[in-house]
């Protein structure tokens, strides 16, 4: 419960001055130029015009492991409405895409860069989670596990309802 707490508030304020467009003037990989784990993996289908949870991972974090739960059931059965986004975080692409068997199959993966992490303020612990608006301008970050109940409040609250795990 205190999760809750401690993230809701943060994305109310926000919520309060952001204006979610229609208009998507380009999706938060282009805009941070991320470089996606996997070769074969396809682009965010449909991207344009939603909010996006990312969860920054490492390899051999139980807590990441943890909250891979929920971005499993989130990207299951929400993915027409949210995007779901992994970024994986201090290990060569050999160690986070061998971390991948813990997250849904469909779940982008991406390597962060520098542009990234500045405009985030730092990613000081994994897993980190990330809640973008459809521009990706950074709406609220959470350092540490977040629990499901906590993040399927604040995916409901994204989605206006139409997304509830």
């Amino acid at each position: 419960m205190k999760a809750t707490i401690a993230l809701l508030p943060a994305l109310a304020t926000l919520f309060a001055s952001a204006v979610v467009a229609n208009s998507f003037s380009q999706s938060l990989v282009e805009k941070y130029h991320l470089k996606p784990l996997l070769a074969h993996q396809a682009p965010l289908a449909n991207a344009q015009g939603r909010f996006t949870i990312a969860m920054v991972f490492q390899p051999d974090c139980p807590w990441c492991k943890k909250q891979a739960s929920w971005l499993n059931n989130a990207q299951a059965q929400c993915s027409d409405k949210l995007n779901i986004v992994l970024l994986g975080n201090n290990g060569s692409n050999r160690e986070l895409k061998r971390e991948l068997k813990h997250y849904h199959s469909d779940i982008p993966a991406y390597k962060p860069n520098r542009k990234l992490f500045v405009a985030v303020g730092g990613i000081e612990a994994s897993p980190t989670t990330l809640v973008f608006d459809a521009e990706g301008k950074l709406l609220a970050k959470r350092r540490g596990y977040t629990d499901s109940d906590t993040l399927s409040v604040v995916a409901s609250q994204l989605t206006q309802g139409s997304c509830a795990i």
